[in-house]
């Protein structure tokens, strides 16, 4: 009996620990559920342009395009430009030996998309498509900041108003949106943007080059405006947990690609969303 008794004792211990360990998990999961961030955002009428750049680090004419799109955001900073810059790498450049370590599917069916509404013949890299209902070329000429200022100075038509709560809950993003008006032609866009990155590029036509790109899409979402409030939650893509990036919502007719309205925040691990 006496050879019993402690063992039974171990088993209370034993359990005790095991009860106490469960307890801890469930606190800590408690806390990972958390909603640490969140901002109310709303959009007053205003002009803006959003440039919108398709380019591919497989591609041998993109570095000229990345390094003018560079210079495009400086000078946007520099004179307080209400201008959305979005780079897209698309996937159709990747190939087995190395592919471009941003590209995404989704970046190639929105290329594909103002294929349709801009009746262009093919799609190429690198684009630039301005406010969804033009292209131009970064490449040859600064003739396209002329087009950028052209749709500055001009008087908006009435803007879409964009309201959006954002929560950041353990490693995803729960962002509900509510809209100025409902309107099933448009669809609400949310891009997660990286704000710069410089990969190593180890094979194909840019081999051994440095390319610095900036303002790229991460995470690309596409949602029907059939209602007023929306909620969209994603997982916040690999890297972009650890560096400030932004999050920018567009609303876009999806019959004539026109964009009628624009929005930015800035996400930082571990704190409040910045209004920009």
């Amino acid at each position: 009996m006496s050879n019993i008794m402690p063992n039974l004792k171990k088993i209370k211990i034993t359990a005790g620990v095991f009860l106490l360990i469960i307890l801890s998990l469930i606190t800590s999961c408690s806390k990972e559920t958390k909603e640490v961030a969140v901002n109310t955002v709303e959009i007053a009428d205003s002009s803006f342009a959003v440039v919108e750049l398709f380019t591919s680090l497989g591609c041998p004419t993109c570095p000229s395009a990345e390094k003018e799109i560079n210079h495009l955001l400086d000078k946007a900073r520099q004179l307080k430009m209400p201008l959305f810059i979005l780079t897209y790498h698309v996937d159709y450049w990747n190939r087995k030996e190395w592919r471009d370590p941003y590209s995404l599917a989704e970046s190639s069916n929105r290329q594909r998309m103002y294929a349709g509404v801009l009746h262009t013949k093919n799609i190429y890299t690198p684009q630039t498509v301005l406010n969804g209902i033009t292209e131009f070329s970064l490449l040859g000429s600064m003739q396209y900041m002329d087009s950028i200022t052209q749709i500055l100075k001009k008087t908006p038509p009435k803007r879409q108003r964009i309201r959006a709560q954002i929560a950041r809950i353990a490693d995803s993003l729960r962002i509900s949106i509510t809209l100025g008006a409902k309107n099933p032609r448009e669809q609400l866009i949310i891009a997660m943007t990286q704000r710069s990155g410089q990969p190593v590029i180890t094979n194909g036509e840019n081999s051994g080059k440095k390319i610095k790109c900036v303002n790229i899409v991460r995470y690309l979402a596409e949602i029907p405006c059939i209602n007023r409030q929306l909620q969209h939650t994603f997982k916040i893509p690999s890297g972009l947990l650890s560096q400030p990036s932004d999050i920018v919502f567009l609303t876009q007719n999806r019959l004539t690609g026109r964009i009628s309205g624009a929005y930015k925040t800035v996400f930082v691990t571990n704190a409040s969303l910045t209004r920009l």
